[in-house]
């Protein structure tokens, strides 16, 4: 479950937004990160109030599945994490990269790591199974 709710989001992406303060700003005022701030903002600009749910990516990612174990990651195939993390390795941000692919920053900086580590061996899948509880 994430730590705050979605109404707690959506006030902080309003707040961003009808003050114009920035992201610093509007996380000082609600005693959060910058970055999580601007997480939300993007979150909320590219799927609306549903991208402030957890739960609505995971159904849609997942189906009912996803709502059984939060531990079910979404499978990439070994070419998309190979270009991700060439993209990445060519010069452009983790977050630019990860925000155009709709993945998170810390899977990308997983990719990177297990790439540096084993080379193309570390990119390859893992199984991942959803239990209920």
């Amino acid at each position: 479950m994430s730590k705050y709710d979605a109404s707690f989001k959506l006030s902080v992406v309003n707040y961003y937004s009808e003050t114009g303060n920035g992201y610093r700003k509007a996380g000082k005022h609600f005693g959060i990160d910058r970055s999580q701030v601007r997480d939300w903002v993007v979150f909320y600009e590219r799927h609306g109030e549903k991208g402030l749910c957890d739960w609505v990516v995971f159904y849609e990612r997942h189906g009912e599945k996803g709502l059984c174990n939060r531990k079910l990651r979404p499978r990439h195939s070994l070419e998309v994490k190979r270009k991700l993390v060439k993209t990445v390795l060519s010069g452009q941000s983790i977050r630019s990269v990860a925000y155009a692919n709709d993945i998170s920053c810390s899977c990308l900086h997983r990719w990177l790591k297990e790439y540096h580590e084993y080379g193309l061996d570390g990119l390859k899948s893992k199984l991942v199974v959803c239990t209920d509880g």
